[in-house]
Formats: structure tokens, sequence, C-alpha cells
């Protein structure tokens, strides 16, 4: 009882914060558009070819731009506003989708509507790694998984409306109206990113780092540990098995189950359904250390629906087992874009979920081009089996190396946690989760500094935050060198020149010998941006100290 109360407080909590709430508002309209044209798009195209290579040369064409310009879209969004940049996003794929529209309505050319779907798809690669960076700016971290399970829900529900929706209005109307409806939908997001009021963010600019290494950096951010890179495979083989799915249920509607090539919009409202219920309980999953067993579950949860359609002949059937599959997708995607907004630094979050979503959507384009040639050479049931088995056989083959990256994560808490519990008697911790911590831990480095010695000096670049773990320092200001206050263990210094962008607005001298943690600006701005909570208490803390500064060095 106490935990179903703890969650839904944490869905409260970060449903209270208004930002928040129009980023989520932004979300679900422009998410239910895509998927309200997406079924139109794929019935224009299939109605005019008649051909399983067109539908997958569709998917391709309009998830391409996410492999080619992932990495770019997601260092741009890392260096500019994320609010103007997915404001004009939005008003670029409007424009788009009125072309598209018109393309529908008097060309009927599926090239020409390849092509249109394909440069919507490029305007829109920087929306989502913005939409994820932006996230744990604008909630408390203890709501953040609360967040992340909400925008699952308002993506299912997108997904369990917007093909539905779009299956309508292709029956009752033309493909064209569903491409004039989703300009619509983005104008309204547009709209709702508008009438937010982000915060400001202070990052440090590596300008000695060329462009192209940003880019590919979130590849190696997502390489450079064993976690990291298990949940992104995981996220990945879900994104093959949808990619096969976009092909085999279209097919499978029509010569299986009797429903129709526009059958395929109501599959995909039934996964969207599971996926929309598993979001609902998804809060308990918030601190899971060790996801192997729910990570492998939900690729079984993904692949076994899609193989079993291999013996249904009954529609209803199929809309009682896919919601299996919208649920384990919604696990796994939540489990890693989680943790991965918990670990990875402010500025550098956009470019690795950029990375993600490139290996992503790649899964997704293999998918897609490799289920032509299963139906070509195994037929459609056996298609259906070998793409849903393919992921939960290779989730088996991969336990034991799964359970050797958990037991690594446990070590790595195990060693950190002396210099974690240090940080979290800090009151300007206090509250902090578990994860800033260790990502602040890993971080710092122990320095030693003789009394006497000065450590920082007024005036000098502010380059670094310091924890005093031993010793006492003093705080002087101003030509006469007033001491103005005495630090000591657990103490911080040197984060108002950080936070503010400015020198250095004091000197700081060991009074005797200290043992400092030191982190470095990037490290430390990459963990206060993601938290409102902290960011607050250091700026609270910071203007004090300034007005304690500049009163005492003045006088």
């Amino acid at each position: 009882m106490a935990g179903q109360r703890g969650r839904g407080s944490s869905f409260r909590l970060a449903l209270r914060q208004p930002d928040f709430r129009l980023l989520l508002s932004s979300l679900a309209v422009s998410t239910a558009g895509d998927w309200f044209y997406s079924v139109a798009l794929i019935v224009f195209v299939y109605d005019r070819t008649h051909s399983s290579a067109w539908i997958a040369a569709t998917t391709i064409g309009r998830l391409a731009p996410y492999v080619v310009f992932g990495p770019l879209a997601g260092t741009i969004a890392d260096r500019v506003d994320r609010r103007k940049l997915m404001i004009r996003i939005d008003l670029m794929r409007a424009a788009l989708m009125v072309a598209l529209a018109a393309c529908a309505a008097a060309t009927h050319s599926p090239l020409l509507a390849v092509s249109l779907a394909f440069a919507c798809s490029v305007a829109g690669t920087p929306q989502i790694p913005a939409m994820t960076a932006l996230t744990p700016t604008v909630v408390p971290e203890s709501a953040l998984t609360a967040a992340n399970a909400l925008t699952g829900m308002a993506d299912y529900l997108a997904l369990a409306l917007g093909p539905a929706l779009g299956t309508i209005a292709v029956m009752l109307g033309s493909p064209s109206i569903a491409f004039a409806i989703n300009a619509a939908a983005f104008a309204a997001s547009a709209v709702a990113m508008s009438m937010t009021q982000l915060p400001p963010v202070r990052r440090v600019d590596h300008v000695h780092e060329p462009f192209l290494r940003r880019a590919v950096g979130g590849v190696g951010l997502i390489l450079r540990s064993p976690d990291t890179a298990v949940l992104a495979g995981f996220f990945v083989g879900q994104a093959w098995i949808y990619g096969l799915e976009s092909v085999l249920l279209v097919l499978a509607a029509k010569s299986l189950l009797g429903i129709g090539i526009a059958g395929y919009g109501w599959l995909l409202a039934a996964i969207g359904a599971g996926g929309l219920l598993a979001a609902m309980g998804a809060g308990r999953f918030s601190e899971i250390r060790t996801p192997t067993l729910v990570l492998v579950a939900g690729v079984f949860a993904v692949g076994l629906p899609l193989a079993s359609m291999s013996m249904i002949h009954h529609a209803w059937i199929a809309y009682v087992l896919l919601p299996l599959d919208g649920a384990g997708t919604l696990l796994t995607e939540l489990l890693a874009i989680t943790a991965l907004q918990r670990t990875i630094p402010e500025d550098k979050i956009a470019r690795t979920f950029a990375a993600m979503d490139s290996f992503a959507f790649a899964g997704v384009i293999a998918g897609s081009a490799i289920a032509p040639l299963l139906i070509r050479f195994i037929g459609l049931r056996w298609a259906l089996v070998v793409a849903g088995g393919s992921a939960p056989v290779a989730a088996l083959v991969c336990i034991p190396w799964l359970r050797n990256v958990d037991r690594l994560a446990r070590q790595r808490v195990e060693a950190l946690g002396p210099t974690m519990r240090l940080l979290a008697r800090s009151p300007v911790f206090e509250g902090t989760s578990s994860a800033s911590l260790e990502m602040l831990a890993g971080a710092l480095t122990g320095v030693l500094v003789n009394a006497g010695s000065v450590v920082v000096r007024e005036g000098e670049p502010a380059t670094e935050l310091f924890v005093i773990v031993n010793g006492h320092v003093t705080v002087h200001a101003g030509r006469d060198d007033d001491v103005i206050t005495t630090l000591g263990p657990g103490d911080h210094f040197g984060e108002m020149g950080i936070l503010e962008g400015v020198p250095r607005t004091a000197t700081i001298r060991a009074e005797s010998t200290c043992a400092l943690y030191r982190i470095r600006a990037a490290d430390f701005l990459g963990v206060v941006n993601k938290s409102p909570v902290m960011r607050g208490t250091f700026r609270d803390v910071a203007s004090s100290r300034h007005t304690q500064t500049t009163s005492r060095g003045s006088g």
C-alpha cells in the first residue's frame, strides 16, 4: 500500500511541474499525429503499388534520417536553445505535412509521398533527443522515472489512438485528410512548446572539441561501460522487432486475419494499449539496479506475440496477445532511458540519445528490409515465427553476460559508497538521488593541500568545485584580504563562478592541511542542470555567499 502511494505521489509530483505538463502535451499531440499519418501513408503507398517491398521502402524512407542524421541532430540539440529548436521543428513538419496532403490529393505519386515523409523525418531528428534531455531539467529527480513513465504513457496512448483514428480517417475519407490533420497536430505541438518557461542552463563550452567529434561522441558514451551498452542493445533489439512488424503485420492483417490492409492500424492500436497499461504501473521499476530479469521478460513479451501470429486465424486473439508486445517494449525503453538520463552528463544527453535512436532506427530499417526477404524464401507464417523468436533466443544467450554486468554495477556502487556517503552529508546534496551521487563520486579526484596554500584565487576562471573531506579553509575577499568565513569537512566552495559563468569572487586559503574532492565544472553542471532541486539549492547558496562576499569586500 505504501509503495502504491509512493508511486502515485511521484506521478503527481511530475505532473505538478507546469513545464513538464506542456512538454508532455506537445509530445502527445505530435506523436498521435505521427501514428495517424504513418498508417495513412502505408495505406496510400500500398493501394498504389500492392507491393510488400514498397511498404518496406516507405518505412525505410521515413526512418532512415534518424540513422543518418541522428548523431548530428543530437549535437545540435546539446548546443542550442532546445525550446526554440523544438518549436521550429514542429512548424517545419507542419508545412511538410501540408505538402504531403496536397501530393496525395493531386499527384497520387508514391515516390513523392515517400520523399516528403523522408524530409519530414529529417526535420524532426533533433526532437526526441531534445525532449529526452529536457525532461530531467523540469522535474525533481525523485519523479524522473514517473515522468518517463508518463512520457511512455503518452507515446502508447498515441499509438493506441493514432493508428485507430488514422484507419477510420482512411476508411471514411482519404489519406490526404489524415496528412492534413497531422499538420494541425504539429502546429498545436508548437503552441504548447511556446508556452513553456524553461530555466536557463549554463554549460561549459568545449570550444576545442570539433563538431564531428561531438556528433559521434554519443556512441562512445553508450559503449563506455557494459551496463549502458547492454541497455542500448536491448533497446535496439526491440526496435528490430518493430521493423519486422511494420511489414509482417500489414500482410498478416490482410492474408491471415482477414481484416484488410487498414486493419494494420487496429493491430498497432492493440500494441499501444499494452504499452499504456504497462506505463500506469511502471513506477515500481524506478530503483531497479539489476534489470536483467525485467529486460529478458520484456524481450519475450515483445517477440512471442509476433511469433504466435503465425497460428492465429481470428483477429480478436491478435488483439488480446499484441498488448504484451507494447508492455514489453515500454518496460525495455523505460529502464534504458531512465538509467541513461541519470548517468549521462546534461550537456551530452541529447547526443547520447540521438546515437541510441540512430542504432534503434537502424534496427527498424534492418528489420523492414529483411522482412520481405523472409516472406519470399520461407513464407509469411514462418517469417512471423523467425521474427518473433529471434529476440527471445538472443536474450537467453546473453543472460550470463547480463548477470556479469549486474555484478560489475554492484561492485562499482560498493567501491564508491564511502565517497557517495560523504557527498550526501553535505547540505547542498541533501535529497540527491543515489544515481547522481554515484555520477559525481565517479567523476571527482582527491587533492591534498598544504596549510597556507591558496586553493582558488579571486579573479581566476572558475573551472572546478571543491568539497572538503578533512581540514579547514578560510575565505578571503577584497583588497584588504578580509577573512569572511571558515569552512570545514562536508562544506564546498567554488560553485558561484561556475553557476554564474564569472571569475572567482573570493580567494580560498588552506588554514590547515586539507584533503579535498575536486569536481570539474563540466561534471558538476552535468548533474546540477538535470536536477531542479539541486540547481535551486546551489543557486541559493551561491546568492547568499555572493551577498556576503560583496558586502564584506566593499566594507
